[in-house]
């Protein structure tokens, strides 16, 4: 019989939690969040963000378990197959995502409803489309006044981690949102960013005042009143931090691998046009269903998987991902998602009991295919040997497409000049004996203009 599994993600909001049985998601939704529910579905707002593709569907079930004494519906949300996390994404898909909650806070207003939170979290990518999943996150506007809760929320979860990447440095902000499950505060960002940046409107708005009132409101003892905001108040906070977010920008700072390909072209590129035409060949009529390039750098090869199948491109390089993310958009490669991923140093599990934002490879399906091209020698500079490398490959369901450069390669060359430690590079027999114990060779390519070899395995 199946049992029911509580999502940890989800137990910090009273109105309800997600829960799994078997592999099939479900909401709980409680008695105290029934009257915000019975309007948000009868007002129209549900009907008309689904149809707008702001919000992810969802069916009311019959479950005949009781899943919590004060349980009011279940419903079935559409699932989302592959879940990412905020500090995984791109600058353009974190502003993406900004800009849909603002987007559906101001048709939310229409339906006399706003939300109650502001989490990026509440936010999935399906390929290249942001959607929201938080059906609980709206609530009925009481007494006409539209003063927004979760105002601070956004800016902690949003807005600073937008400000931090453009005007600092997007590792960073990376690294403090893993490190800081519940955003940036305006303490941490006031420290970091540039005087300058400061001296903006926006900023000074946005974080400063409300970091400035904030810090005397905590000092005063006496009481305060709640704040009672208008509509026009409302509608005029919200455009105005709209318009800012959509005008920030990064800067063109570089990176170490984000113009990589563009110096292949110039410097191989009867190299680069014969890899492309080996892994077209290779890719072809496997039926996938899901695939993972691993050091995909901008995409260039992600985009060679046929448009069924679900590609998860993912790369270490914050300035490769953005690039990925808004090339797909440009050409509409929807199926693909890129995601900014050490793997080195992965995502892990963070929160309560470091188990309610799970690590990324406990969210992604088992793929058919894992690609990983120029990629393994950046792996051994780290000292991760073959066998520990080829565990990560081994968790392909199907299929592996692996690249061999040798150690006299200009490129490897280049990365172990500064290596201080023993290390052993594999030899190509050793690299093939490594890949045989777990997978069964179909084709092996040696690549125009270099020593570098193609290699398509099955697993056994």
């Amino acid at each position: 019989m199946e049992k029911i599994k509580i999502n940890n993600g989800s137990f910090r909001d009273s109105s309800g939690f997600i829960f799994e049985f078997g592999n099939i998601i479900l909401r709980c939704i409680n008695l105290e969040y029934r009257n915000h529910y019975d309007h948000l579905i009868k007002s129209g707002l549900f009907n008309s963000l689904v149809k707008s593709n702001l919000l992810v569907n969802h069916e009311e079930v019959e479950f005949k378990t009781t899943v919590s004494e004060t349980q009011y519906k279940i419903i079935q949300p559409t699932k989302i197959e592959d879940i990412s996390y905020p500090y995984e994404w791109s600058f353009t898909q974190l502003k993406e995502a900004a800009l849909l909650t603002l987007d559906i806070q101001l048709k939310s207003l229409d339906y006399n409803m706003q939300l109650k939170d502001a989490t990026p979290y509440n936010i999935q990518f399906r390929g290249i489309h942001p959607i929201f999943i938080d059906t609980l996150s709206f609530e009925k506007i009481h007494n006409e006044n539209y003063l927004w809760k979760p105002y601070k929320q956004f800016c902690e979860m949003f807005l600073h981690p937008l400000c931090l990447s453009a005007f600092v440095d997007p590792q960073l902000s990376k690294n403090l949102m893993i490190s800081n499950i519940n955003g940036i505060s305006s303490n941490l960002i006031l420290k970091i960013l540039p005087f300058k940046k400061k001296l903006n409107f926006s900023i000074l708005l946005h974080i400063i005042l409300p970091h400035y009132f904030s810090n005397k409101k905590s000092t005063n003892n006496s009481k305060s009143k709640d704040l009672i905001i208008s509509k026009d108040q409302h509608l005029r906070l919200l455009k105005q931090l709209k318009g800012f977010i959509q005008g920030i920008k990064l800067n063109n700072k570089k990176t170490q691998w984000g113009q990589y390909y563009k110096q292949v072209k110039d410097e191989k590129n009867l190299y680069l046009i014969d890899k492309k035409a080996t892994i077209s060949k290779m890719v072809t009529d496997k039926g996938l269903s899901i695939a993972w390039d691993l050091g995909a750098n901008d995409g260039l090869f992600s985009r060679l998987i046929p448009k069924e199948t679900s590609v998860l491109s993912m790369d270490f390089d914050w300035k490769s991902v953005e690039f990925n993310f808004k090339y797909n958009k440009e050409v509409n490669a929807f199926n693909i998602l890129p995601l900014c991923v050490d793997l080195v140093n992965p995502s892990p599990g963070i929160g309560w009991l470091n188990n309610e934002r799970s690590d990324i490879f406990s969210r992604l399906r088992r793929p058919d295919l894992i690609m990983g091209l120029a990629l393994i020698h950046h792996l051994l500079h780290f000292n991760i040997s073959l066998p520990k490398i080829i565990e990560l490959f081994d968790l392909t369901q199907k299929y592996v497409i692996v690249e061999y450069i040798p150690f006299n390669d200009p490129k490897s060359q280049e990365i172990f000049q500064t290596v201080k430690y023993t290390f052993s590079y594999p030899t190509l027999e050793e690299f093939k004996s490594c890949f045989h114990k777990r997978f069964k060779l179909l084709e092996e390519k040696i690549l125009t203009q270099t020593e570098r070899r193609l290699f398509l395995y099955e697993r056994k």
